[in-house]
C-alpha cells in the first residue's frame, strides 16, 4: 500500500504487528537517518532513545538500527518500549543540502506492507520528520509526515525539546608577559 503525506493508519490494518521493521532508503550521500523515541508532548526525555549511527540501539534493544549503503533499517519491538516512550519519529538530516534532493527517500514498513515516498513533499528542509509510529488507544499507528526545518538538525532537536551543545569555544590566546 502506498501511503500519502499526512495519512494515519493502524499498524494492524496494514497487517503489521508490534514486532516490525522500518526501512529508509535514500539517494543522497551525507544523509543521516535517525529514530527519536519521544515522550508525551513529543519531547525527548532520554537521549538513549534517540537511535542513530552513534547510538544504534535503545537501552533494552527495543529499537535497533542497521545501516548498509544508502539504507537504514530499524527493527522495532514496540510492546517492549517503556510506557513513557509513546512515539518513534523517523528523521533524515543533511549538514549542507536539502533532504528533498534525495531520490529515493522512501520509508517502507515490514518488507513492503506499506511505503511512503517522502521526497515528493519536500523543498529546502535540511532536517525532516519522515514518518512516525505512535501509541493510540486502539493500538500502534503509523503517520506520514514529510515536513521539517531549513535550519537543520539543531531546529529539529529544538522542536523535540532538546538542545544542541554549542561547539566549545576556542581557548584564549596565551597571555604575553613583558620580557624580563
Amino acid at each position: 500500500m502506498q501511503l500519502q503525506r499526512g495519512e494515519k493508519r493502524s499498524l494492524s490494518d496494514l497487517g503489521v504487528g508490534s514486532n516490525c521493521e522500518v526501512k529508509v532508503e535514500f539517494g543522497l550521500d551525507g544523509i543521516d537517518i535517525a529514530a527519536f523515541g519521544l515522550e508525551p508532548g513529543q519531547k525527548i526525555g532520554d537521549d538513549r532513545y534517540v537511535v542513530l549511527f552513534s547510538n544504534p540501539a535503545t537501552p533494552g534493544g527495543e529499537v535497533r538500527m542497521a545501516s548498509a549503503g544508502n539504507t537504514a533499517t530499524f527493527t522495532l519491538e514496540l510492546d517492549r518500549l517503556p510506557a513513557n516512550i509513546d512515539r518513534i519519529v523517523f528523521t533524515a538530516t543533511h549538514d549542507s543540502r536539502s533532504v528533498g534532493e534525495s531520490r529515493p527517500l522512501m520509508v517502507t514498513i515490514d518488507g513492503g506492507k506499506a511505503s511512503f515516498d517522502a521526497a515528493a513533499a519536500l523543498t529546502n528542509e535540511k532536517a525532516v520528520m519522515l514518518a512516525e509510529i505512535y501509541r493510540h488507544s486502539s493500538g500502534w499507528k503509523i503517520g506520514t509526515i514529510a515536513a521539517g526545518f531549513a535550519g537543520g538538525l539543531a531546529a529539529l532537536i529544538g522542536h523535540f525539546g532538546g538542545e544542541v551543545a554549542d561547539a566549545p569555544a576556542p581557548p584564549p590566546p596565551p597571555s604575553r608577559s613583558p620580557p624580563r
